[in-house]
């Protein structure tokens, strides 16, 4: 019986980006967490006592340069020669960045595939281990007529960093087909690059482990690795195995049939729970999206500071939960499902603002600097986010504007109403002054 470990994309040295990280502790929580799941993987490794661990691509998040972090990885690949566990890696587009990744003198235990291909024997001759490295970040073309034939009586493994079949949404890398894979003749194909998980394929095994700890709200759920068994008749088992320290998770909550402020708390600390319950990892980090036609609406937009500080005092009294953030996406609870300024002035404002400040090209020519500056300072990852091109980023410009005015409209009405007021809720749970 082969056993062996198989993760990828580990992207050691990789910020975790979250508004969250604003918060000292729980910034100090998550700035070794992609080191605390290579360790949980190691250890992992060492108590099921396999043959070898599998790493397929992007190692590293970039060109990394953090000296602790390559002590870090050379001291777990030790571990594991000091139990005699093979190590196998290729590297993927963001390893090719990597001077790190170049430089390292891991022990001889580790294998590390090149961009010619080649293979090696495992477990005196019971399994052979094909592997193809990237040469550059792109690699638009396939890397399948690089492996070699599957090996005669012996168990055949591949190691591909690959994008599959593509998804419009992101650049082509080493891209094949499952059926491509399936036909290859290998018993398991260990895959690299998308982020979540997927197991495929007929004649082979083919698993896309997905990354094992998520690096920002678009990565939900837990992070894990795969614990592989495979026996000399070629059957192969498959079992999933969480590593992260941290998940981050998205709720989204419709509270229409919420009608008190305290029947919403209750409502969003639910689902915050169940959320909480489920999760295997030890911290969760949540973003939370209200949602639905609701009477709570408009105090929902002017108190939502409020609500985001209570929330995130409920879940420091759970433990181990964050709120990331809190999004109200609720529309007024009206047949028309739109704001109805109850001051006089505010309809001719809002014609002025439609007519002539939206319309207005030194409007325009400010507001799109101000974008401009604004998205020079993101992450280059999430600046597509705000046009690719610039007809995109005109269309983006025009409806910030029209939700800002939209919202500016509802606040001069909430702050009109509120003038009426003779109570207001004294607490978070709805307790009146």
């Amino acid at each position: 019986m082969l056993r062996f470990v198989h993760t990828a994309d580990l992207h050691l040295d990789s910020p975790l980006r979250t508004l969250a990280m604003r918060n000292p502790a729980l910034a100090e929580l998550v700035e070794n967490a992609t080191l605390t799941a290579l360790i949980r993987t190691v250890d992992f490794c060492i108590e099921q006592s396999v043959h070898a661990l599998l790493i397929a691509g992007d190692l590293y998040d970039g060109d990394q340069k953090s000296m602790h972090t390559a002590a870090v990885l050379t001291a777990q690949m030790r571990r594991l020669d000091s139990v005699n566990i093979r190590v196998f890696i290729i590297r993927g587009n963001h390893d090719s960045l990597s001077t790190i990744t170049k430089k390292l003198t891991l022990p001889k235990n580790v294998h590390v595939f090149d961009d010619r291909g080649g293979r090696v024997d495992l477990a005196n001759g019971l399994a052979t281990i094909h592997g193809v490295s990237f040469a550059k970040p792109q690699a638009p073309n396939s890397l399948l007529p690089k492996f070699s034939h599957p090996v005669p009586n012996t168990i055949n493994i591949g190691m591909l960093h690959t994008s599959l079949a593509g998804s419009s949404q992101h650049d082509v890398y080493a891209p094949c087909t499952v059926s491509q894979l399936d036909d290859f003749g290998y018993h398991y194909w260990a895959l690299g690059h998308i982020h979540k998980r997927s197991v495929q394929g007929n004649k082979s095994t083919i698993v896309m482990p997905g990354i094992p700890q998520g690096r920002d709200v678009g990565e939900t759920g837990p992070g894990t690795i795969s614990l592989v068994s495979i026996n000399e008749q070629g059957h192969v088992t498959v079992h999933e195995h969480t590593v992260s320290p941290v998940q981050f998770e998205i709720i989204e909550v419709d509270i229409s049939a919420c009608k008190e402020w305290h029947q919403l708390l209750d409502t969003l600390l639910n689902e915050i729970k169940k959320i909480r319950k489920a999760a295997p990892s030890e911290h969760v980090i949540v973003r939370i999206i209200v949602s639905g036609k609701s009477h709570l609406h408009f105090k929902l937009i002017r108190d939502k500071d409020l609500l985001h500080s209570t929330l995130q005092s409920d879940c420091d009294a759970i433990g181990t939960l964050w709120v990331e953030h809190l999004r109200i996406k609720t529309s007024k609870h009206d047949k028309h499902n739109s704001v109805v300024p109850s001051h006089e002035a505010l309809p001719d404002l809002a014609a002025i603002i439609n007519d002539s400040v939206l319309e207005s090209a030194q409007v325009n020519v400010l507001a799109s600097e101000e974008l401009r500056v604004f998205t020079s300072k993101l992450p280059i990852e999430v600046r597509h986010l705000f046009g690719e091109t610039e007809h995109e980023r005109n269309r983006m410009l025009s409806k910030l504007l029209s939700e800002g005015s939209t919202e500016l409209l509802e606040q001069l009405s909430i702050g009109d109403e509120s003038s009426t007021e003779v109570s207001r809720p004294k607490d978070s749970r709805g307790n009146k002054s």
